[in-house]
C-alpha cells in the first residue's frame, strides 16, 4: 500500500508500507473523509 508521508515541512512523499504497520493515531478526530495513522518503524542491522 502507498501512503503519503508529511514531516511537516515541504510537500511530503509517497512510499510503500505494509498495513499492519499502521495504527489509527490519536490526532484523528474521524470526521474527515481521510485518515491519519501513526506508522511503526522497525529497524534491522543487515
Amino acid at each position: 500500500m502507498r501512503v503519503l508521508i508529511d514531516s511537516g515541512s515541504g510537500s511530503g512523499h509517497k512510499i510503500e508500507v505494509r498495513p499492519e504497520d499502521l495504527a489509527p493515531s490519536e490526532l484523528d478526530d474521524g470526521r474527515g473523509s481521510t485518515a491519519i495513522y501513526d506508522l511503526s518503524v522497525y529497524y534491522c542491522r543487515g
